[in-house]
């Protein structure tokens, strides 16, 4: 997708200028997988043109294998992000409508080719909230990559504004989720998607056991369940921790409070990216949760979706935790 970001303090009604990026939920994921060692490929289709052209090669830039991404039809997606200040809120306006992606069929892409020596497939709930085109050809990789013995995980990722064509959450997703080993998600994306009920009144942490208890039942293949905690603090600043679920047993970061933000947009999926490496290297599950936290908050202090990151950065982060230090 292309994001088009209104300059911080104005309004996208009347901005100066806009600024660029190149981002989406998939390629952020994968740019952060291909920085930390794994192999990642990107499969989707943009137009061909500039925009396109310029998408494929930011994502070749960053080591991200793009021979899955066919360039075709009429234009790239785009969402406009009008950034809040602790007043008032973000802003995101899609406009995502006759993309290529959202055009893009199952029978357009070579699977048996794109997925073979491959051991894992990644997705987003957003990919079938674009209509029942995308939907489809969700329902249908899936399908081959459980077939092929792929191992599965999604981002819930709950957009409200883009379930708009008829269907809701509640009569696609369960379909779609049962092929999963890995989901990560928030509340209300669980109650959005499964009917999942927690008590708001609980703390988040009891929220999350009664949810992973809930999901086993729904979701018996489902054998992680990660769920990141945003909050404020009284002086304004956000607070941020991550829990994850396996085997009948929670693990909880610490709390972490980020005294300022560049951009939060693409946290979750670096959030996202730091569980399925954790999963992948056979980490234990504290390691994971605090890879999968080290690289959502190091992600708040970057503009952009990607997470441009090494390796070094995450032991850096987890051995010595949030830093004012200049290094020279």
């Amino acid at each position: 997708m292309l994001r088009l970001d209104a300059p911080s303090g104005q309004r996208l009604v009347k901005p100066s200028h806009l600024l660029s990026h190149y981002g989406g939920s998939e390629a952020n994921v994968c740019v952060v997988l291909a920085q930390l060692g794994i192999a990642a490929q990107f499969v989707t289709a943009v137009p061909d043109n500039p925009i396109g052209k310029g998408a494929v090669a930011e994502l070749d830039s960053l080591s991200v294998d793009t021979r899955g991404i066919l360039l075709q039809g009429e234009r790239m997606g785009i969402y406009f992000h009008e950034s809040g200040n602790g007043i008032r809120p973000s802003k995101i306006y899609y406009d995502r409508e006759y993309s290529s992606f959202s055009q893009l069929t199952f029978a357009q892409h070579d699977w048996t080719r794109l997925m073979q020596n491959q051991d894992w497939l990644h997705w987003s709930g957003i990919t079938p909230a674009l209509g029942e085109n995308s939907a489809s050809l969700c329902r249908s990789v899936l399908a081959a990559a459980r077939t092929k013995g792929l191992r599965i995980s999604a981002d819930l990722n709950y957009r409200s504004t883009l379930w708009k064509y008829g269907k809701t959450p509640k009569e696609v997703m369960p379909e779609l989720l049962q092929h999963c080993e890995l989901i990560n998600g928030d509340l209300e994306a669980l109650q959005m998607y499964l009917g999942i009920q927690t008590d708001p009144a609980s703390p988040p942490g009891q929220q999350f056991e009664s949810a992973a208890q809930q999901l086993r039942k729904l979701l018996p293949n489902t054998k992680v369940l990660a769920m990141s905690f945003r909050d404020q603090t009284p002086e304004g600043h956000m607070t941020y921790q991550g829990a994850l679920h396996t085997e009948g047993k929670s693990f909880f970061t610490e709390t972490y409070v980020l005294s300022r933000v560049t951009d939060r947009i693409g946290s979750g999926d670096a959030f996202m990216a730091g569980l399925i490496y954790g999963v992948i290297n056979q980490e234990a599950a504290h390691k994971t949760i605090a890879v999968a936290t080290a690289c959502a908050i190091l992600k708040h202090a970057v503009w952009g979706d990607f997470l441009r990151i090494d390796k070094t950065e995450i032991d850096e982060f987890l051995k010595n935790g949030l830093s004012y230090k200049v290094t020279r």
